[in-house]
């Protein structure tokens, strides 16, 4: 009998956040032998980027992550239900917005009019990011100079939400001492890289 029957994978926007920042650490590590670890860690890049742009929206109910038609939707629902207890009306499905948006909604309401991460969010989404999760059949020349580029940059808007968050709370006991222990051991990695 298959001992996994019943078992479940646990997860949070908490915690994927932070294996994402565990793979980063790992894979800025791993291409200075492996140029495969390229992709993996432009994977993990976005991957943590987008999970400390969900948290630094949060606000209790997730709807400033939400596609903001469908925040608006899941807002006119819950009124009419708290208004008609015996005439519920569903909620619709929280779509989350797209990376852009969320971009754009964590620069208003966290990092105010700084442009410094404009390109390399671009940069990673759509050149490397997508490039590498939806590869078609094609031979593929990527600068490594961009990549590092774009990890460097970006590696100082993780740094910066991550440590100095602007919404969310780590919720198990060991993830805030991890934080700074995986951001320097990726500092310490790319640099590493850099000097070869």
């Amino acid at each position: 009998m298959n001992k996994n029957i019943g078992c479940y994978f646990h997860t949070s926007t908490q915690e994927d956040m932070i294996d994402s920042l565990r793979m980063i650490a790992r894979f800025s590590k791993e291409i200075q032998g492996d140029k495969y670890a390229w992709k993996w860690l432009i994977i993990s890049y976005h991957s943590c980027i987008q999970g400390l742009f969900i948290l630094s929206l949060e606000k209790g109910n997730g709807l400033s992550s939400m596609k903001d038609n469908i925040a608006r939707e899941w807002v006119k629902s819950y009124k009419h239900n708290r208004k008609n207890p015996d005439d519920l009306i569903e909620y619709p499905e929280p779509y989350l917005d797209d990376f852009k948006n969320l971009y754009k909604k964590v620069k208003e309401h966290c990092l105010g009019s700084i442009s410094d991460y404009d390109e390399a969010i671009l940069i990673l989404h759509n050149e490397l990011r997508n490039n590498f999760i939806h590869f078609s059949p094609k031979v593929w020349l990527i600068e490594i100079s961009l990549m590092l580029e774009t990890c460097q940059t970006l590696y100082g808007l993780v740094n910066r939400l991550a440590r100095n968050p602007c919404g969310f709370i780590l919720y198990e006991e060991n993830q805030p001492e991890q934080i700074p222990l995986l951001l320097d051991e990726i500092a310490c990695n790319l640099a590493a890289f850099q000097e070869q």
